[in-house]
């Protein structure tokens, strides 16, 4: 991760990480043994895509976003998918709208594809 937080200039970023489902049975390894066990990413199987969602309270434009994302592009191992604010809302993160969200296309500044919503840090990740 140190990577790519040196990309990163100021702000709030959340990074969520949706790892592969483990089986019911009771010899998958457990979170903990996950954690000590993990392959570096060059060592990943094909099918073993890593999921993640990017937001941040700066807005979908900003380039603190736009850099973890780039980032994050450069391994074949990972699936990004980009939901942030429409606009600033940094110092708005306990907030969220109530009601329907409106959600647009957009993309952050290198034009990766991403989804603006028009509302709370905390709503785009609902």
């Amino acid at each position: 991760m140190a990577r790519f937080a040196r990309s990163i200039a100021a702000g709030t970023l959340l990074l969520t990480v949706v790892l592969p489902a483990c089986s019911d049975d009771d010899s998958a390894p457990t979170s903990a043994d996950a954690t000590s066990t993990t392959a570096p990413a060059g060592d990943r199987p094909a099918d073993d895509t890593l999921q993640v969602l990017v937001t941040n309270d700066d807005g979908i434009a900003a380039p603190g976003i736009d850099a973890i994302v780039e980032a994050l592009r450069q391994d074949d191992g990972i699936e990004v998918t980009v939901a942030a604010p429409a606009e600033n809302q940094s110092g708005t993160g306990g907030s969220t709208t109530s009601g329907d969200l409106t959600v647009a296309d957009a993309t952050t500044a290198s034009g990766f594809a991403g989804h603006a919503v028009r509302g709370y840090p905390a709503d785009t990740i609902v």
